[in-house]
């Protein structure tokens, strides 16, 4: 794989990637400390079943990024739109924790809102650049492109 002509790919993959990794490990570590420490907070936040719904949504949301990660890999039509609407929900949570007095809140936001803006760039980059690409499962697998009637079957005259 040429890194040159498919790094905007191997950058939304990695952004995507990361981020499914990161929830679903924000959703294991929140069972993790309720489990082992026990639910603090507010009474409606640390009920069993608001716990119990918020590790589910941060693991599901996980595994549906590392499944658009897989689809950008794999350069599918589906999985941009749902990467696009990730990178949005990012800014939003990135964005107002840069302005955070917490020094570990302003990194988590950095990083949130880089990596986001990162992954758009990329998609963006690899749309506009998609026309000049060769797309190997219309071609047959082969590397040579089809051109305008190249699988029209021809039939010889030799009957005549």
């Amino acid at each position: 794989m040429d890194i040159k002509q498919h790094w905007p790919r191997l950058v939304t993959t990695l952004v995507s990637g990361a981020q499914g990794f990161a929830l679903v490990a924000y959703g294991l570590g929140i069972a993790v400390v309720g489990l082992t420490v026990g639910l603090e907070g507010s009474t409606a936040a640390s009920e069993p079943l608001a716990v119990t719904v918020e590790v589910i949504t941060f693991c599901l949301f996980g595994i549906g990024l590392l499944l658009v990660a897989w689809g950008l890999f794999g350069q599918r039509s589906w999985s941009k739109l749902p990467f696009v609407v990730a990178q949005l929900l990012a800014f939003t949570v990135g964005v107002p924790l840069l302005s955070s007095t917490d020094s570990l809140g302003f990194v988590i936001g950095l990083s949130v809102t880089v990596g986001a803006a990162l992954g758009l760039v990329a998609l963006i980059v690899g749309v506009v650049r998609a026309p000049d690409a060769v797309d190997l499962r219309e071609s047959g697998g082969n590397k040579k492109a089809r051109t305008p009637g190249s699988d029209v079957n021809h039939v010889s005259d030799s009957g005549k």
